[in-house]
């Protein structure tokens, strides 16, 4: 059963109301605004799943030079020097590392975390260690404790402390939209972890492999404020296991990749020496296997601030 704090922040994905609760008399969830259910599954999940298709449009400002966020160089995440909660006790779950948990901040009072594409909800003790409500969301998994949709997300505004995306972006379809509503269902300051594969070989109907300014882009697209940016892996391994050798073992892999590696760090060293733009940090940057990204929904005083700098410039 969902708490009663998550099920506060769920509302239907096409007009944003809160439901009707189930009882004995209403076995079905229901809109009172569009007229429609959503029903439970076998599994007792709960489907806020669209009931309809819907025409969105999206604006780009074409013409403009691209900009790179402001402060972010673009390295591999390095841990967090104060972090909030301390991870020494949990073993650090699949898609994460340490050093991303380390930006995890401990939670406020009924604050809820979405994990969007959960899957069968691996990262729930991640949230609940720091002291999140958990609301799991996936579009299909059958242990996810609610099912919906990332583009129509059933989540109210500006409702949620921290939205958690691992190794999900690459599977939507529109990235653009997705953002948007990721971006429209924090609170004002709350946090967007995630990360998005790059060189990784296509895999589960992925859509979109993103570099560096891709990301970059797409963030800034949605109005977030970007903190950490950057490669996180290399990508021969991922290459390997999940291409190349498919069902070979992780470390048979390794076993296969590591030779090739160190051939390419000495070569990236000897030309390094003639092309001094053959950076150490180039060199992860433009072989990394995914992307971690870190941001922020800004407060509105602080989009009113910026507004008022660039009316005076």
């Amino acid at each position: 059963m969902l708490s009663k704090t998550v099920r506060s922040v769920l509302v239907c994905p096409h007009c944003r109301r809160h439901p009707e609760w189930a009882t004995d008399e209403l076995p079905h969830y229901h809109c009172p605004e569009c007229d429609l259910d959503f029903p439970r599954t076998e599994r007792k999940q709960l489907d806020f799943r669209p009931r309809h298709t819907e025409t969105i449009s999206l604006d780009f400002t074409l013409g403009e030079p691209f900009e790179h966020p402001d402060g972010v160089r673009y390295e591999p995440l390095e841990p967090n020097p104060r972090p909030d909660v301390d991870w020494s006790s949990m073993n650090v779950p699949k898609h994460f590392t340490s050093e991303i948990l380390s930006y995890i901040p401990k939670a406020g009072t009924d604050a809820v975390c979405l994990d969007l594409g959960c899957g069968k909800g691996g990262h729930r003790p991640v949230a609940e260690h720091a002291g999140y409500a958990w609301l799991g969301l996936d579009s299909e998994s059958k242990r996810a404790p609610v099912l919906g949709d990332a583009h129509l997300l059933p989540v109210a505004d500006r409702s949620v402390d921290l939205v958690l995306s691992m190794a999900v972006l690459e599977h939507l379809r529109y990235p653009h939209r997705a953002m948007k509503e990721i971006h429209r269902v924090l609170k004002p300051g709350g946090l967007f972890i995630a990360t998005v594969a790059f060189l990784e070989p296509f895999h589960s109907d992925s859509y979109f492999h993103m570099t560096h300014m891709g990301v970059a882009g797409l963030l800034g697209y949605a109005g977030f404020d970007v903190e950490r940016l950057g490669p996180s892996s290399n990508c021969l391994h991922s290459i390997f296991r999940m291409g190349m050798f498919p069902g070979m073992s992780r470390q048979g892999c390794r076993r296969l990749a590591d030779p090739v590696i160190w051939l390419h760090k000495q070569w990236w060293k000897r030309t390094a020496r003639k092309r001094p733009e053959l950076t150490e940090r180039q060199r992860i940057l433009i072989n990394s296997g995914d992307m971690t990204m870190v941001a922020r929904r800004r407060h509105p005083k602080v989009d009113q601030a910026l507004d008022r700098v660039r009316q005076k410039q």
